[in-house]
């Protein structure tokens, strides 16, 4: 194994246990109801962000310092690399990276049941990719 490829892996492995961590905040904050949906889905975000880049990292694909999931989406199709979820929720849980962060919305752009099924196949994805088994 080459040193990019083994400093790769390194590096997907860290990006994956970060995403797990953000997946327990994810369910360890939607069990505290005095929790804003808002914060929560940042950490979904997070999460599915640290997986989609674990997986570019994995297979040697350098990619930007964004937090946008369709643009991170697209540089993985045109990697060929496989996308396990909606492009449109993608684009609907985005918007909690930053903008959520530091305005108050007056509706929430999805529900607690589209993250918590987006994390859990991403992370199932990201895993298979990362640990193929």
């Amino acid at each position: 194994m080459s040193s990019v490829s083994e400093a790769s892996a390194r590096q997907a492995v860290e990006l994956l246990t970060l995403a797990t961590r953000d997946e327990v905040a994810v369910r360890s904050l939607h069990a505290c109801p005095e929790v804003a949906f808002p914060i929560i889905a940042f950490h979904a975000q997070q999460c599915i962000e640290k997986c989609i880049k674990a997986v570019l990292a994995k297979n040697i694909v350098t990619y930007p310092r964004t937090h946008d999931l369709d643009d991170l989406c697209e540089l993985l199709l045109t990697s060929g690399l496989d996308v396990p979820f909606s492009r449109e929720l993608l684009n609907d849980i985005t918007p909690y990276a930053v903008t959520s962060r530091y305005e108050v919305a007056d509706e929430d752009l999805v529900t607690y049941d589209q993250i918590d099924q987006a994390v859990s196949a991403t992370l199932v994805w990201a895993t298979h990719h990362i640990n193929p088994q």
